[in-house]
């Protein structure tokens, strides 16, 4: 490097005559990344100094750190850095990522002076370029086989970083397939969180659904900007409005961000007075920052930048307050933005240079937007859930009161005949409507007992392989030892053949499993309504046990000991499966509910043990299934009233009403009969009878 200096200073003595640089000569011999900063220096000067000025005044060169730089939002100011490279691997490149400067400028300097050899930065032409790409990217294939010094002049600092990197070509074209699939699968989860959110405002005509897709589809553009993938998409000719869009962005996320806010926390002028003035003042200033952005007016360009900060406090301080009014996906809410706070601050570090770059700087914030579209997914989904939930005890209520009015309208109007057939049409739309709420109920005791029950044949088909595991490595710590004699022989055929019968255990546990999934698929799917020839005493011990566990998920636990008495000669029965099963998981439903009275019942001796018994017997062309519990029974009183629609002896909203009704219209559907035995305060059991054929 020296001797190159001197070869320089004697070959052009009027640009280099007062230098005298120590640089350290950068050696490229395999494929790497490599940081330039650590063997750069830099010179700072006022805005436009001709590079003639400059390699004047190469001693005015220094090295520095990243603290050493200052941030210059207005582009006042040129850095200059030099640096020296040497490889024998050809192409290289440098690249200056996530930087946003107006204007970049590389030479490569020899006895001639400095000669240009190419530009970029957001106010460059893409014409004057090396390529258009999504960091500011050089070619260096000048320093294959030579020495050469690099000089770099960089106007506007965002960022007090010199994030510098060169590459060759291997490297980069690795780091740009790996880097790309992860950042195309992140920008895609945004693009489909945007896209999902619109098609379903488009069927529920929810504005949250809306505001959210708006805001971050914006927010999705806004991190292309910073990250350079924006122009490669889409450059945009004078270059300035690529600076122009750059602070554009943050405005109409914001924008959209508080009016998603706004509707998403249920705030309002009426309710919420003072709050509400407050988001509409942000409102106006992201507006007003809108026009400043349009008009490249210096400093208020970035308006929206500098007063977001008060506005996430502001954010924060709202879903707080709603957090303590108890409404509960404001926690969801909070959570959802903390990701974007804790990357603001990550960044806040990298600009004042106190974080080096890398790829999780790079990227932290798209990761960030990802875990917020995510989450903020579930906000909404929660938010639904309970809005759904609120709306169905408002219908209970409303459905009580309306019965009500029905009794008392028919009793007064008995001849106006239309309007009581309208009320009748409208009982029986929001009958149909609990009809289906019925089978949700159904579905999900049946999903609770399936979460239990498949535990099982997985446990056994865990425990089953590590145990063969064990087996197999006595087999080969065997094997392993010179010559093994009969004794050790004979036990590694015994291990063997123990492996042998984990694996049919494993197997048989696996089609278990296998089992209990399909049945979930057919009872949730609703079937083709056609009868199928069924093994009822399977079906029966299946489905009894789910229910038995969807019962201890749920929050009416009591332990129960059941009994099953299964005609072994009871083979396949056309069925209708799907509706069979809604059989056995009403009445088991009912039972444990009774038992549970039973068994909190002040009256009842602690002695009490719950029994559920259940049998089938085979009566030639019909057969009967029996259920039975040791519960309280049924009053004499009510009996004739437990096959109508809505009749229900449980407290508020724990049941429809709905389930005995169901599934008598169910069994007379298969053509039998329905029939229950009663002894009062002491036990119950309904008897179902099908015919065979």
């Amino acid at each position: 490097m020296a001797l190159l200096l001197v070869l320089l200073v004697g070959n052009a003595p009027h640009v280099f005559s007062q230098t005298s640089m120590d640089l350290t000569t950068i050696q490229i011999s395999s494929d790497t990344v490599i940081q330039v900063w650590d063997n750069a220096k830099m010179y700072q000067t006022p805005k436009d100094t001709p590079i003639e000025e400059v390699l004047k005044n190469l001693s005015g060169f220094k090295s520095f750190s990243q603290t050493d730089l200052e941030l210059d939002l207005e582009g006042n100011a040129d850095y200059w850095f030099v640096f020296s490279l040497q490889s024998d691997r050809a192409p290289l490149y440098l690249s200056l990522p996530l930087l946003q400067n107006f204007d970049i400028a590389l030479y490569f300097l020899d006895a001639d002076g400095a000669n240009l050899v190419s530009k970029g930065g957001i106010l460059t032409p893409i014409s004057e370029k090396f390529i258009n790409h999504g960091s500011e990217l050089f070619d260096l294939t000048h320093a294959a086989g030579h020495t050469v010094v690099y000089l770099v002049k960089i106007n506007r600092m965002i960022y007090k970083a010199f994030s510098a990197r060169i590459f060759t070509a291997n490297t980069f074209i690795g780091l740009q397939h790996k880097n790309g699939i992860v950042e195309g699968i992140l920008y895609g989860i945004i693009f489909c969180v945007v896209l999902y959110h619109i098609l379903i405002f488009l069927i529920v005509r929810e504005n949250e659904f809306l505001l959210f897709s708006i805001y971050m589809a914006f927010l999705l553009v806004q991190v292309m900007g910073y990250s350079g993938f924006l122009n490669v998409l889409f450059y945009i000719e004078p270059p300035e409005w690529n600076h122009i869009i750059y602070n554009l962005m943050p405005s109409f996320s914001a924008i959209f961000s508080l009016w998603f806010s706004y509707v998403f926390l249920g705030i309002n002028q009426k309710t919420y007075p003072k709050t509400s003035s407050i988001f509409k003042a942000f409102q106006v200033i992201f507006l007003v920052s809108i026009v400043f952005a349009l008009f490249q007016v210096p400093v208020w360009e970035r308006l929206t930048i500098m007063v977001s900060g008060l506005a996430v406090v502001f954010l924060f301080f709202v879903g707080i307050m709603r957090w303590k009014e108890d409404f509960r996906p404001a926690w969801i809410y909070l959570l959802a933005y903390l990701p974007t706070w804790i990357s603001v601050f990550y960044l806040l570090f990298y600009s004042l240079g106190y974080l080096e770059y890398s790829w999780f700087t790079h990227n932290n914030l798209l990761l960030s937007i990802v875990l917020q579209a995510i989450i903020f997914s579930l906000a909404i989904a929660e938010k639904m859930r309970m809005l759904k939930a609120d709306k169905a005890l408002l219908l209970e209520r409303e459905n009580f009161k309306l019965e009500e009015m029905v009794k008392i309208r028919t009793t007064e109007l008995q001849d106006e005949k239309e309007k009581v057939e309208a009320t009748l049409q409208h009982l029986k739309a929001t009958q149909d409507q609990l009809v289906q709420q019925e089978k949700l109920a159904s579905l999900g005791q049946l999903t609770a007992g399936i979460a239990h029950e498949i535990k099982n044949p997985l446990n056994f088909v865990n425990n089953f392989s590590e145990l063969s595991m064990d087996l197999l490595d006595e087999v080969f710590d065997t094997m392993n030892q010179e010559g093994p004699n009969l004794q050790q022989k004979a036990l590694m055929v015994e291990n063997l053949q123990d492996v042998k019968g984990n694996l049919a255990k494993i197997h048989q546990h696996g089609r278990r499993a296998d089992g209990i999934v399909k049945s979930m698929l057919a009872h949730s799917r609703g079937g083709s309504g056609l009868k199928e020839k069924t093994a009822i005493n399977a079906l029966v011990t299946e489905y009894t046990h789910l229910a038995f566990h969807g019962m201890r998920a749920g929050k009416k636990s009591i332990n129960v000991s059941i009994s099953m008495n299964l005609d072994p000669k009871l083979g396949k029965v056309p069925v209708i499966e799907e509706d069979f099963t809604r059989i056995i998981l009403n009445i088991c439903g009912n039972a444990f509910d009774a038992m549970y009275e039973k068994v909190n019942s002040p009256n009842t001796q602690e002695a009490y043990q719950p029994k559920l018994s259940v049998s089938t017997i085979d009566g030639g062309d019909h057969f009967q299934l029996r259920i039975g519990d040791n519960g309280p029974g049924i009053p004499p009183a009510l009996q004739s009233k437990i096959l109508e629609p809505f009749f229900t002896t449980k407290k508020g909203t724990e049941g429809t009403g709905l389930g005995l009704s169901i599934t008598h219209d169910i069994v007379k559907a298969h053509q039998g009969t329905m029939e229950w035995q009663v002894e009062d305060g002491k036990s119950t059991c309904f008897i179902i009878t099908l015919p065979k054929i």
